[in-house]
């Protein structure tokens, strides 16, 4: 993610969703899993993000119990994180593999430690999740028509809002891009959507 790519992002047709495969954001441990990164540079990142798209939904990889991380490197990690305030994270536990570079490394967490690490991130990460989707109600976003189900539509937005929509004019159909006004937060994530206008369907982008 270099400042030339970070720029591209820019163009309009890149929509406001990124997805970092960071894994931890401790240098230590970073360094240990001969990561070619620090967390200055995730700083650096998510700021450039936020700077080419507004309020973009940032989701990011962690790993819990990484060879080195002590209490001390994942409490640092976890400060990290919630001061890059991700939108979201996904949260897996760290397993050895054989014929690895890491399967002979003596520094092993506790599979006990490891899952209950895990567990702190997976539930900060909903309370993220639902923090940003929240923010959303009341305001008008172009989502993109997935798959009927019943009365609804399964939507998506630019910014990866899981949206239901209503099935409310015969132009619908799957591909459409249409305009709609978030009310409510439904369950989980997702929310509901109603058409803004009479006319706020457009054409399929894949023709």
């Amino acid at each position: 993610l270099d400042d030339s790519l970070i720029d591209l992002f820019s163009d309009k047709r890149i929509q406001s969703h990124f997805h970092l495969p960071i894994q931890s954001a401790s240098d230590v441990v970073l360094k240990k899993v001969n990561r070619l990164y620090d967390v200055k540079r995730l700083y650096a990142v998510v700021a450039s993000l936020r700077r080419v798209k507004n309020n973009p939904f940032i989701a990011a990889d962690i790993i819990t119990g990484l060879p080195g991380e002590s209490d001390e490197e994942f409490e640092k990690s976890f400060n990290v994180l919630k001061e890059l305030s991700l939108s979201q994270l996904h949260v897996f536990p760290f397993s050895i593999r054989p014929q690895t570079a890491l399967f002979e490394t003596k520094e092993r967490v506790p599979e006990r430690i490891r899952d209950e690490r895990a567990q702190i991130l997976r539930t900060y990460s909903a309370n993220q999740m639902r923090s940003y989707t929240e923010s959303y109600i009341g305001k008008v976003v172009e989502v993109i028509l997935e798959e009927k189900k019943e009365r609804y539509w399964n939507a998506i937005s630019a910014n990866y809002l899981k949206v239901k929509v209503p099935h409310q004019s015969s132009l619908f159909r799957r591909g459409a891009l249409v305009e709609v006004l978030l009310e409510k937060e439904s369950q989980q994530e997702t929310l509901i959507g109603r058409l803004n206008t009479t006319v706020g369907v457009k054409a399929a982008i894949n023709g």
